[in-house]
This record gives structure tokens, C-alpha cells and sequence, in this order.
């Protein structure tokens, strides 16, 4: 009997034990988990020495969100620019009264006019190093920073990037400033806790929580080159340039624009990410301006539909199709890469999109050698490309070139709703098209599927399912005798004024 009862005590202290060491372990990862700052954190160059303003512990809901708020506060400021612009005095159509001899003397003549502007900052090195805007500070002439604690600094831009909305300035002292810590902003995900720090309207210190409704937004609008995290944190005027925090008081995000019909807050803010500003940030506060990497490729910037997908010989939906190398200087001709080929993964990252892979290259460093995966033939091939240095962005250049060509109504097919003609060789050679065979969109009709495919006006196709197109009757006969859901794959050009373009597109017959 007391050896029974023995056996039992040793195994009632081994599995106490055994349980004992699972709660340490757990506690351990636990702890590990919640600290890790991330990557992006430890790439953002610090120059002045001390701690960033975070958390010290966990963030309790049931405690409010004043830690987080009286963590970081310190170090957003508030900042107002003057800018002196020239301006002409209207002229008027009666001028006699008292002003007169101010009117006959001065109309038409240049005058001098002081724009004020507010916005926010967030302060990121103890040596006065502040995050905000570009158009905050881009164009100032005077920059005024005011402190939480109510101390004034002037602001000295130390470079400035239009192309992500993103301005560093900085401020100096004797002593070293409050900076917050920033995070990893891919480790948030949709639902998240955050908190906007800014002065809307001037008014220093506000805070705002929401949550984040979703990440990746792309506004061609604002960046080529990034993507944008949406909150609904109320973002109002004055905003820009404040910090979106996570619960554990890191700077995820940079407040930049809203989404309004009325131009207040109504729950639609945007965030650039803080990956897109450590890469910004780092590269003005050590060169003073910023490169970009190029892959030197036009791209199709349709969306990868099934049928493109099957017709590429693509494993899965996703992915950008290279539809020409740039004539000079094309580090994607260097290592290969051709014309038609499909690349699905840029340095391990997947390339579900043009802007993923736009964005992905752009904010690599000139010079850098990066593994990108392409799908040829059906077939994968993994090739280096060195990348080059993207030039300044040029101004868009007016789309569409006239045709003198005798109008032919489409009729048969007006779900699919456009019409097309025949191209004379002449034409073609003109134009300067290296094909025989081609045929003009003269008419897309709004809201149909051809629309909806991306197809416009004066775009001349060059190609139906791979095959040369011969005439535009050809071509309507073959979209005739399509059977409902079968799917047509086009490549087709688009004529500027001083360039082509090629693009790839299918339309699924309803």
C-alpha cells in the first residue's frame, strides 16, 4: 500500500514539474513576442544617443488609451510654415472710388502674398530629427516647431521627397529631445488598435483612436511608390504629418490624406507605411535626397485575370506581365528577362500586382543585385538583376492619336461594346508599328466589358490569343463565334505623343 501511494506522489511531482516548465517557457515567448520591436524598427538611422518613448508594459484596454497617449506625446510637435508666393492684383472692371490712383498705378503688377500652413511632426532622434510631410514643409520659406512641453524651435529642412509625401526637418538644443520609437507596420493587420497624434486645425496635442481598416491602398493619386494603411482614427486639417501609433506607443504610420467629399473626417484616413519611411528618412538624413531603384521594363497595368493567367501558363492568379524593356539602359534585358515573361517574385516577396512591384523596386537602392522570379512558357526561371538608378517622374503626356479613317458601327455584339476597322499599311508605317497587321478601336462604349478590360479609343490591336490579327472583319467574326464564358486574350497598343506602350487584357463573353 505505501509503496502505491509512493508511485503516485512521484508522478503527481512529474507532472507538476513538467507543467511548471510549459508556463515559463510560455511566459518566456510570451514576453519575446510582445517586445519584438521588428525589423523596420532597427533600420531607422539614429544619430543622438538615448531611449525612445514606448510602453513599458502591455497595453490594457480596460486602463484606457491614456499610456499609450502620454507615452508618445512628448514627441509630436506641432509645426507652422510661412511661404512668400508672387501673385497678380485682379484688375477691375469700374475702378472710381477711393482706390483709384491704387488701381490705375499697380493693376497687372506682381505682388507678394505670406501663405500660412499647420501641420504636425513626430520627432524620431534625441539629436531633433522630425518626420512630417513634404507638402508641410516642401515649400516653406519659415518653419516654426512647438513642443508639447510649449518650447518653440525654428525648423530646418534637411530634405524632402514629393514622391512618397514624406519631409524630415529638424530642430536643435543643447540637450536632446524626446523621440518616439518607430515599429514594424507589416507585423499590424485590419482591426488593430491605433491612435492619431497631430493638430488638426491647430489644435496641439489632439488624439484620435480607430482602428486600421486596411492595409495596402493604393492611391496612384498621392504615390507611385507606396502603399497606404486606412484607419478610421479621426484625420483631419493639420493632421498631416502626425504619427499613427499601435498600442504599444511605435510609430506604424505617417498621417498624409483623407477621403472626403466635404474635406473633414468622416472615418477614411491614409497612413504611409513605416517601411516606405525608414527607406525615405534614411536615405535624406545621409545623401539629402532620394534614389530609386529602376528594373527598366514597361509592365502590363491591367488586371492578371484567369484567362491571362491560363493563357501565360501561370501557376496561380497573380503576378505582372512584362510587355517591353526600355530601350537604354535596361537591367532587365542585362539579366534576361524578355519581353511576354511574367515575374511573380521580386527578392522572395511575392508580385500579386504592377504597384506591389513598382513600389518593391522602387524602394531598393540603385546598385543592388535581387533575385526575381519569372514564369516563361509555363516554365519558372529564377534570374539576378542589378538595378538601375529611376529617373526624376516626368509629367504624364497627353494619350490618343487621330485617325482619318472611315467610321464602322459594331452591332452584332453590343454587350462586348466596341468597334473596330481596318488599318492602312500606310498608317501603320507612319506610326512607326513594327507589324503588317493591326486594327484600330475606334469606339468603346461606356460601361461595357471592352471598357471594362481597359480598352479605349484610338488603341490599336496587334494580337488575339498570341496570333497576329489580320483583318477587323476576322476579328468580329472570331468574337462572334465565342461561346458564352469563353475568354479572348488581347495585346494591344497605346499611342502618346512621344511614346508606345503595350498592354495585355482579356475579355470573357457573357
Amino acid at each position: 500500500m505505501t509503496s502505491f501511494n509512493g508511485k503516485k506522489l512521484a508522478y503527481f511531482i512529474l507532472v507538476l514539474g513538467a507543467l511548471m516548465i510549459g508556463v515559463g517557457i510560455g511566459t518566456i515567448i510570451t514576453y519575446k513576442a510582445s517586445a519584438h520591436p521588428g525589423p523596420v524598427a532597427d533600420k531607422l538611422k539614429i544619430q543622438g544617443s538615448g531611449d525612445p518613448l514606448t510602453l513599458n508594459k502591455q497595453f490594457n484596454l480596460a486602463d484606457g488609451f491614456a499610456s499609450v497617449a502620454e507615452a508618445v506625446g512628448p514627441a509630436v510637435v506641432n509645426i507652422s510654415t510661412t511661404a512668400r508666393v508672387r501673385a497678380r492684383t485682379p484688375q477691375q472692371e469700374s475702378p472710381f472710388g477711393d482706390d483709384f490712383w491704387r488701381w490705375f498705378f499697380e493693376r497687372g503688377m506682381p505682388r507678394e502674398q505670406v501663405l500660412r500652413s499647420l501641420g504636425s511632426g513626430v520627432i524620431v532622434d534625441s539629436k531633433g530629427f522630425i518626420i512630417t510631410n513634404h507638402h508641410v514643409v516642401g515649400a516653406a520659406d519659415t518653419i516654426s516647431v512647438k513642443l508639447a512641453d510649449g518650447r518653440e524651435f525654428p525648423g530646418i529642412i534637411v530634405g524632402s521627397d514629393p514622391d512618397t509625401d514624406i519631409g524630415v526637418i529638424r530642430i536643435k538644443d543643447d540637450k536632446p529631445f524626446p523621440f518616439a520609437k518607430v515599429g514594424n507596420s507589416e507585423d499590424s493587420k485590419a482591426g488593430d488598435w491605433v491612435m492619431a497624434i497631430g493638430s488638426p486645425f491647430g489644435l496641439d496635442q489632439s488624439v484620435t483612436v480607430g482602428i486600421i481598416s486596411a492595409k495596402g491602398r493604393i492611391a496612384q493619386t498621392q504615390s507611385l511608390f507606396t502603399d497606404y494603411i486606412q484607419t478610421d482614427a479621426a484625420i483631419n486639417r493639420g493632421n498631416s504629418g502626425g504619427p499613427l501609433v499601435n498600442m504599444r506607443g511605435e510609430i506604424i504610420g505617417i498621417n498624409t490624406f483623407i477621403q472626403s467629399p466635404t474635406g473633414g473626417n468622416i472615418g477614411i484616413g491614409f497612413s504611409i507605411p513605416s517601411g516606405t519611411i525608414v527607406n525615405v528618412y534614411n536615405q535624406i538624413v545621409e545623401y539629402g535626397k532620394v534614389s530609386r531603384g529602376q528594373i527598366g521594363i514597361y509592365m502590363n497595368t491591367l488586371p492578371m485575370t484567369d484567362a491571362l493567367a491560363e493563357f501565360f501558363n501561370v501557376p496561380a492568379k497573380g503576378g505582372v506581365i512584362v510587355t517591353g524593356l526600355t530601350e537604354q539602359d535596361s537591367p532587365a534585358r542585362e539579366a534576361g528577362i524578355e519581353s511576354e515573361d511574367v515575374i511573380v517574385e521580386f527578392n522572395g516577396r511575392t508580385v500579386d500586382s504592377p504597384d506591389t512591384l513598382r513600389s518593391l523596386v522602387a524602394q531598393t537602392p540603385p546598385g543592388t543585385d535581387c533575385e526575381v522570379k519569372i514564369i516563361r512558357d509555363g516554365q519558372p526561371k529564377t534570374v539576378t538583376v542589378t538595378l538601375g538608378e529611376r529617373p526624376p517622374l516626368r509629367a504624364t503626356q497627353p494619350s490618343g492619336q487621330p485617325f482619318d479613317l472611315d467610321e464602322e458601327e459594331q452591332k452584332q455584339k453590343p454587350e462586348i461594346g466596341f468597334s473596330v476597322n481596318d488599318i492602312p499599311a500606310a498608317q501603320l508605317q507612319r506610326l512607326g508599328l513594327a507589324t503588317s497587321n493591326a486594327i484600330l478601336v475606334e469606339e468603346v462604349k461606356p460601361g461595357s466589358l471592352a471598357e471594362e478590360a481597359g480598352l479605349e479609343t484610338n488603341d490599336i490591336i496587334v494580337e488575339v490569343d498570341g496570333k497576329p490579327v489580320t483583318t477587323a472583319l476576322a476579328f468580329v467574326n472570331k468574337i462572334r463565334d465565342m461561346k458564352s464564358g469563353e475568354s479572348v486574350v488581347l495585346k494591344f497598343i497605346k499611342i502618346s505623343a512621344n511614346s508606345q506602350a503595350t498592354f495585355f487584357t482579356s475579355i470573357t463573353k457573357p
